[in-house]
C-alpha cells in the first residue's frame, strides 16, 4: 500500500461523530486534505463552521444512504486513504496518526 504524505486527500466517514472530528482535526493539522461524510447537510454545516479556518483543505459530502450500491464509489475516485472512525475504539489516543 502506497505511503500518504501530507498534501494527500483522506476520506473520514462518519466526521461529524465525536472520534471522527478529533480524527479530522488531526489530519488537517498535519497537512492534510480531508473529505468527511455525514448523512445530511444540516450536519455538515457545523464542520463547515468549526474547521473553516481549513476551508481550502476539508469538505462534507452528504451520503443519506450509505446502504445504497455505489454510494461511496465516486468520492473515493480521488481519495488516498479511508479512514472509517466507527472502527476505532476509546484507545485511539495512543495511536499516532500520520
Amino acid at each position: 500500500m502506497p505511503t500518504v504524505t501530507p498534501g494527500d486527500k483522506i476520506l473520514v466517514s462518519g466526521a461529524n461523530g465525536y472520534i471522527a472530528i478529533w480524527v479530522v482535526r488531526r489530519f488537517l493539522e498535519k497537512g492534510y486534505a480531508v473529505r468527511g461524510t455525514v448523512w445530511s447537510a444540516d450536519k455538515g454545516k457545523y464542520l463547515e463552521e468549526y474547521f473553516k479556518s481549513y476551508s481550502d483543505k476539508f469538505e462534507i459530502v452528504v451520503v443519506q444512504d450509505i446502504t445504497k450500491e455505489g454510494a461511496f464509489d465516486e468520492m473515493l475516485l480521488h481519495t488516498q486513504r479511508l479512514r472509517s472512525t466507527w472502527m476505532l475504539r476509546p484507545w485511539m489516543n495512543s495511536i499516532n496518526l500520520p
